[in-house]
């Protein structure tokens, strides 16, 4: 009498695939996994529930809600949470910047009740550049500003052209309006600028040596291959990463008379700076359509080989590519998606889940699905899943970390921390079974041709 032999499946390592035959997936790997955590070791288990940072809605519920981006603000001893929401056109509505010190967030303002204007539909820019925080709030914003923690209010700074600052003279409160800032090598840097009266989408500029709010004329690289605008800016193994949609360049040096820039790949880039990020060793960026990239000292690697037939079957919304978002944060890369996760047929109208890459997961990492449980929202309509996007790392001033992402839901306008294993159902809406997490993977197919003859 034959007798079946069963396989016992110990090893998940290989994550999600969705290149391969169902009948040609390694044993490791799966055609379909939502909501469960892959071990190193080899197990998996159900994700941790997504909570929220704080009790109070960052804006009203079903109002304007378009965030952007979170940033840690390391002021010592009371660390903030920065947030930003972009610009839109339909109104139109600025964008703000948010503050917290890990609590509830209130309005940064300029003056009394006077929220500061951001004109970026990509939302603010930050650099910290010791205890001061750079703010750039977009090209159409007559000024960019700057903060200190514990400061009632911004300080304005003039736009550097027309009036720009000689190497003799020096200078202070001055900053060229941009689209995006950051700090490194001494320096402040702005790119996409507007200069008396001229937009300049792409350039890089850069301040004086240790003084961000001094800034030469001739201190500039225009970089016109690649496409239009300079959409984003990384700090890599103390160089400068420039994306530009399709084309990346490294500015390799540390002054006028050093800085050469290198041109890395035309082939791939970024269309917004929220789909680029620093993460260990290396940057993250997402290019539609060829997907995950890695780089590092070593260059440029391809990390979607895995999930490129989500992008070659149109399952990804490619209307909604601004709500795609890398996030660093527990030391992996979240990615969030407007995904036909089920394969119907229709893709969802906002960003819906996050693939969630491990790199230190075997030889190659692996890639795992997360989506936000269903909930009741404030009109108490039943809310399907969604995906989290913009997130950071940030300690608190006690030094706890915490793994922070921002519900992009409109009826849900909450900060929620990720990764706290103790907790079990995500924190979301009202109700009995609201919070609950639907998980659930799927093996490849297994070959039933062996068995064995009883004697």
């Amino acid at each position: 009498m034959a007798q079946i032999l069963f396989d016992q499946i110990r090893d998940f390592t290989g994550g999600v695939n969705y290149r391969a035959d169902q009948f040609q997936l390694a044993k490791n790997e799966s055609p379909f996994i939502l909501n469960m955590e892959v071990d190193p070791r080899g197990g998996v288990f159900t994700r941790a529930g997504y909570k929220k940072k704080h009790t109070n809605a960052v804006v009203t519920p079903a109002t304007t809600w378009l965030p952007k981006g979170l940033y840690n603000y390391e002021y010592p001893l009371s660390p903030r949470i920065m947030l930003t929401t972009g610009y839109t056109s339909t109104g139109p509505v600025d964008g703000k910047v948010f503050v917290s010190s890990g609590g509830n967030f209130t309005e940064l303002n300029s003056a009394v009740s006077t929220p500061i204007a951001v004109k970026s539909t990509n939302g603010a820019s930050f650099a910290q550049w010791e205890d001061i925080l750079y703010i750039a709030l977009g090209k159409n914003q007559t000024q960019m500003v700057k903060w200190t923690a514990g400061d009632t209010y911004t300080t304005a700074l003039a736009a550097s052209g027309p009036t720009w600052q000689p190497y003799d003279t020096g200078g202070s409160g001055y900053m060229p309006r941009a689209e995006l800032c950051i700090s490194h090598a001494n320096k402040l840097f702005v790119a996409n600028t507007y200069e008396d009266g001229t937009a300049y989408p792409n350039r890089i500029r850069w301040s004086h040596e240790n003084l961000p709010e001094a800034w030469y004329q001739q201190d500039y690289i225009d970089i016109i291959a690649g496409g239009e605008g300079i959409r984003g800016i990384q700090v890599l193994d103390g160089q400068l990463v420039i994306f530009k949609p399709k084309a990346v360049y490294l500015l390799m040096g540390y002054d006028a008379d050093s800085f050469q820039l290198v041109e890395l790949t035309t082939v791939v880039g970024i269309d917004y700076p929220q789909q680029a990020v620093a993460g260990s060793g290396g940057v993250y960026f997402f290019d539609y359509p060829l997907g995950l990239f890695f780089i590092d000292r070593n260059g440029i690697r391809n990390l979607f080989d895995r999930l490129k037939p989500i992008i070659d079957t149109d399952r990804v919304n490619s209307s909604l590519l601004s709500t795609v978002t890398c996030s660093f944060m527990n030391d992996r890369l979240w990615l969030s998606m407007p995904f036909d996760i089920f394969d119907t047929g229709s893709n969802p109208n906002y960003v819906n889940c996050n693939f969630v890459f491990d790199p230190s997961i075997g030889p190659q990492g692996a890639f795992t699905l997360f989506q936000s449980a269903t909930y009741d929202n404030s009109l108490d309509t039943d809310v399907p899943g969604w995906g989290l996007v913009s997130g950071i790392d940030w300690k608190d001033s006690t030094d706890a970390a915490w793994h922070l992402a921002i519900m992009p839901d409109s009826y849900f306008p909450f900060v929620m921390y990720v990764d706290e294993y103790a907790n079990v159902y995500d924190d979301l809406g009202t109700g009995d079974d609201d919070g609950d997490i639907a998980s659930y993977y799927k093996t490849s197919w297994f070959y039933d041709d062996r068995y064995v003859i009883e004697p």
